[in-house]
Order: structure tokens, then sequence, then C-alpha cells
């Protein structure tokens, strides 16, 4: 088998280093300590890239003085050695394609590193065939790295990347709203899941997480995009009875007991029609296995874009149901990955995602329990990465003697990237797994059409 490293290209982009500081930041972003093959080239690269970071020139005095101060020098052997290592370079205008060569043959060796474990896991019948390849597939997209394109000045992608996307949504041929999300208050007030962005829907049980996902998977639908649901937290069939009782303004305690019903029984079914209709004509998948990973989430997602070309929309319920791959010693760092991971779910198929989250259980102590930024499970990787976050708020579950508030309830923006921040007022009726726009406004501009 050929050996998957090159003692030349290793030693080029080393001597290039040397010879034009100037260079270093460029072959850093492609090529890490790691990537070497041979021991004493990561000591010296490394060395290359701490005096880079401390803003200090790289030669040989001042790389073995560095080697030497740190007790590294012995793994390199003398400064003769690391003579001979700086004068390895043919011709230094060329490092950026040594740097190429390490970085590809390193990850050829990681690809060829996970063949033992890999061997192991599809030896062992106890695992799922087709989880097995979900979890294979995961572990080796997490060994690509994106590509490394040339810095341009802003200006050259101002054509692409804002003027004509703003002249087809003034000539009418794209649209500014991205999916709705069935509410035409929270629309406007967000312009709707917009295709890359990452949205959290946040709320304490009983605030109806579930039926605002609903609501906004019955707007998908409409549109014909293909859409996947990862539903962690509540199986297909309990999805398919909201799904319905959402499309079709039926109860949900109907659909579940339909002979408790009977007076009305004869009229639901006829509603039923067109929500099943709808369902059968969309491209919706749902999966409810338990647990899952960000990155089988990722596969499946990709599975949808090569069948369909494109992802319309992710859903994820709920956060702390994903299941968390790396060993991380803290829960903070288990849920940055995952979140992390739906973001990148969201860039990679130009597509929205909803994640749903639990708020912390501190925020009943409180007087006043409409939820704020804080109350983010580990907010702090949420609010990184999120570039919408939605809390949702019932009084009438902390007031349910409060005839004011009876069938209302809250949609907080609590960030918006592209947007402000405000309060939407709605309609609830989780009885038929909705929420709905409030009818005076509605009426209103009806009205005025």
């Amino acid at each position: 088998m050929t050996m998957l490293y090159s003692q030349d290209a290793e030693l080029s982009v080393i001597g290039a280093a040397m010879l034009e500081n100037d260079q270093v930041a460029d072959l850093a972003e492609i090529v890490r300590p790691d990537d070497f093959y041979l021991a004493q080239h990561r000591t010296v690269w490394g060395g290359i890239i701490n005096l880079a970071r401390d803003g200090k020139p790289c030669d040989l005095v001042t790389l073995g003085d560095h080697l030497e101060a740190n007790g590294l020098m012995g793994s390199v052997g003398t400064l003769g050695d690391l003579a001979e290592i700086a004068r390895a370079v043919p011709v230094a205008s060329n490092a950026i394609h040594y740097a190429d060569v390490v970085a590809d043959l390193a990850q050829r060796r990681q690809l060829l590193g996970t063949l033992p474990d890999a061997e192991q896991r599809i030896a062992d019948r106890g695992v799922d065939t087709a989880d097995l390849i979900t979890e294979l597939q995961g572990r080796l997209e997490s060994l690509r790295r994106s590509s490394r394109d040339r810095l341009m000045r802003a200006a050259e992608y101002l054509d692409h990347d804002f003027i004509t996307p703003f002249d087809l949504r003034y000539s009418g041929q794209e649209e500014s709203m991205g999916l709705s999300y069935g509410l035409r208050d929270l629309d406007e007030a967000t312009m709707g899941m917009k295709p890359g962005e990452l949205v959290v829907v946040g709320g304490r049980p009983s605030m109806g997480k579930t039926a605002f996902m609903m609501n906004s998977l019955r707007a998908a639908l409409g549109g014909q995009a293909p859409v996947l649901i990862e539903s962690l937290e509540m199986k297909r069939p309990a999805l398919f009875n909201r799904l319905v009782a959402g499309i079709g303004d039926i109860p949900i305690a109907a659909l579940r007991d339909p002979r408790g019903h009977e007076d009305r029984i004869d009229e639901y079914m006829a509603r039923m029609a067109y929500p099943i209709s709808q369902i059968n004509s969309a491209d919706l998948y749902i999966n409810h296995e338990t647990p899952r990973t960000i990155s089988q989430i990722r596969a499946q997602a990709k599975e949808i874009h090569d069948r369909h070309g494109r992802v319309g929309l992710v859903m994820i319920d709920y956060l702390g149901k994903v299941k968390v791959e790396g060993n991380h010693k803290r829960h903070d760092l288990g849920i940055e990955e995952v979140v992390a991971g739906a973001k990148s779910i969201a860039k990679e198929f130009d597509c929205p995602v909803m994640l749903l989250s639990q708020l912390n259980r501190s925020l009943e102590q409180r007087p006043n329990k409409r939820p704020n930024m804080g109350d983010l499970k580990d907010s702090s990787a949420i609010e990184q990465e999120a570039d919408t976050i939605l809390f949702l708020y019932r009084d009438e579950v902390y007031h349910p003697d409060n005839p004011d508030n009876k069938g209302l309830a809250e949609i907080i923006i609590g960030k918006q990237r592209e947007g402000v921040t405000d309060t939407v007022h709605v309609v609830s009726r989780l009885s038929h797994a909705r929420f709905e726009d409030l009818a005076p406004k509605r009426y209103a501009e009806e009205l005025e059409s």
C-alpha cells in the first residue's frame, strides 16, 4: 500500500513559512500540526504557529530559541537539523500547494484510521444496519474539511450577494417572505423563516411548542417544500393526530375517540379529507426513532436533498432529546455541539431549521413568568448560534381563573438577527393543535383590502 505521507511536502511547508513569514497565516488555515506525519515536523510547525500568533519573526534563530525555551528541541534534533529543514523548500511561492498535499494526506490517514472501528461496528449483529449506515455516514462527514476560498474584496461579492437578490425581490421574481409560521402577525414581524436560519422555539411544558411546530408545518406543506421532522419527543401517530386536527380544524379528542363524538363525527370525517390528501401529496418525512445524533439528522436531511434537489424545512423536537456524540465533560459543551450542528444543517442545505427547546424550571419562581433569554437551558450556545429565538407564553396556565387571558398566547421574539424584538399576541387553540391570529387585526386588514 502507498505510504500516506510526503516528507518532501511537509518539509516544503515548513521551509516556505520560515523563508516568507507572511505566508504563515494562510498555511496555518490549511494545515494543522497534527496533519504532519513525522513527529519532529509537528513540533516545528507548532513552534512556527506560536511565533506567528505572538507577532514574532520566525527564522532559524528565533525558532530554535523558542523550541529550546519550551523544552522541545530534543524532539527535533540539533540546530543543524533545523537548518536542514529550513533549506528544504524548492519554491516558496508553491507553499499553498504543498500545504494542500499535507492536509489531503492527513485526511486520508484519518479515513484509514476509522476502518478498524467501523469494521468492529459492522460485525456487531446487534446494531441495526440502517442505523449503522447513518452512523458511519455521520462519522465520515465529520472528517470533511470546508473548502478554502480565495479572500476577495467585499465589492467582488456585492452584485451576487446583494444587488441581484434585491432586484429579484423588487421585481417580484423572488419572494421577500421566507417560510410562513402560519401566523400573519408573526410573519410580518419576522419576515418568516428564511433559508440558512436556525429558529429556536422555547417554552415551558403546556405552552404549546408542538402545536406551534404544527402551525409552521401546515404553512410549509402548502408551499410544496420537502420537510423533515425529527420527532424525538412524540411518536408519529400522535403527530398525525395533531397535524390532521390543525389542518382540518378538528378537536384532537375527536380523532382519539371518534365514538365519543358521534354527534359531530360525520362533520369531522368530512373535514379529514383535505388534510389527509395534503399529507398524501406532500414530501413530508417524519422520523420518531430515538436516540438520534445531530450527524444522523444531517444524514437524513442529505438523503432528502439528494432525492428532491432541496430541503424546505427541518424541524427538531426537541433539543434536550438529541443524543450528544462527543465525549464532553461538561453538559453545556454537548448542547453547543447539537446547536452548532443544527445551524450547520441550515447553512449546508440552505433551509430554515426549527429547534424546539425546554426552558429552565427556575422561571417558575418569578412573579412574572414570561420567559427571557436567560431562561434557555445552556443559553450561551443557543444565543450565539440562533438567528431567531421565540418564546411561547400562555398566561392562563398560571392564572386559570382570569377570564381575560382565556385562549390567548404571547409569542415573544427574544432575538432576531435581522429584525427587532417584539411580542406578538395570538389565539391559542391547543385542543385543535392550532395557534391563530387575533381576529380583530385580521378582519380589519381584510375590510381595508
